[in-house]
């Protein structure tokens, strides 16, 4: 007599066994075969990838290497001032681009040529080519009497 499947009670716990958690064997009970071995095609992929991981190796150390093309300088420091060093640089330039934003929202609704002012901007503002501009205490008093 076959009865229809009943749902868990509140008390009843269901374990299901999953396939991939059982051993795979074969229809008529052999057990699974062991991994083939690497065939011509797959002895030559192997040799191809070999190749490319040599000559990729040996061309970094022929050529200058990918990290000299960059003119940043190194600044060895803590991993905490690090981190915060990046907070600090993601911060600014997110704080300059939206600036940007809205300045060239407001030169196009005055009908004004946002491309030029900024160009001028960036040619005439301290802050633009001075990279420690601001970067010193901040005495707002000196700064009101001047």
């Amino acid at each position: 007599m076959n009865r229809p499947p009943r749902a868990a009670g509140p008390a009843e716990r269901v374990v299901v066994v999953p396939e991939v958690h059982r051993r795979q064997r074969r229809p008529t009970g052999a057990p699974p075969p062991l991994p083939k071995k690497i065939g011509l095609t797959g002895m030559l992929w192997l040799a191809a990838v070999l190749v490319i991981v040599v000559s990729g190796v040996a061309w970094l150390h022929v050529t200058t290497g990918p990290l000299d093309h960059f003119d940043a300088p190194i600044i060895r420091t803590s991993l905490e001032e690090a981190e915060f060093q990046k907070y600090v640089h993601n911060v600014y330039n997110a704080v300059k681009i939206a600036f940007f934003n809205e300045m060239r929202i407001v030169a196009q609704g005055e009908g004004w040529d946002a491309t030029t002012i900024f160009q001028a901007t960036a040619q005439s503002s301290e802050g633009m080519w001075n990279p420690i501009y601001g970067m010193g205490k901040l005495d707002v008093v000196a700064a009101l009497r001047a």
